[in-house]
């Protein structure tokens, strides 16, 4: 008979002739263990009122809505960077990001109104970073969409959630 084993989770449980049995796992092993009726169904029910309580599906996801769009500096497609939806104003809930690639991203996010922060990094010309060995970058997008942003947007539930956002280098012709 196979029994469910709370510390490796489906190690084997052998009954002996004294009515107890051991569990073959290697945390547990040779601890008696009482197989009586009741202590099955008490491990039945903590299975399942564990269960009911956790829920169904991937909870981190659950009440978030798709979002999409494109960023383009200047007129041309952002390569590569990300894109962050930050809560306006409700400190409860935490940002939600994603990628861009080819000037394009798409994830989800908690419905609301949202500040935007955009960034992305270049390699640039110059020596090796003495710190990490590695190509010096910089961050191309101004701070005007990133760290000072006043873009905002609002995540609808019942909407295509499309935000298209052209950036321009020079803020001031915003």
């Amino acid at each position: 008979m196979r029994w469910f084993c709370w510390v490796c989770r489906g190690a084997d449980i052998t009954m002996h002739a004294s009515n107890q049995s051991f569990y073959s796992c290697p945390f547990s092993k040779s601890v008696p263990r009482c197989t009586s009726r009741v202590s099955w169904l008490l491990a039945v029910l903590s299975v399942l009122g564990s269960a009911a309580f956790s829920g169904c599906g991937n909870s981190s996801t659950a009440g978030k809505y798709r979002v999409s769009g494109t960023v383009t500096l200047d007129g041309e497609d952002v390569t590569n960077g990300f894109v962050t939806f930050v809560p306006d104003g409700d400190r409860f809930i935490s940002s939600d990001a994603g990628y861009i690639s080819d000037g394009r991203f798409s994830f989800e996010a908690w419905p609301g109104p949202k500040r935007v922060e955009i960034e992305a990094i270049r390699f640039t010309d110059g020596p090796d970073d003495p710190l990490t060995g590695g190509r010096p970058t910089e961050q191309y997008i101004p701070k005007a969409y990133n760290v000072d942003s006043t873009l905002r947007v609002e995540v609808v539930l019942d909407g295509k959630n499309k935000f298209p956002f052209d950036l321009v280098s020079d803020v001031a012709r915003r």
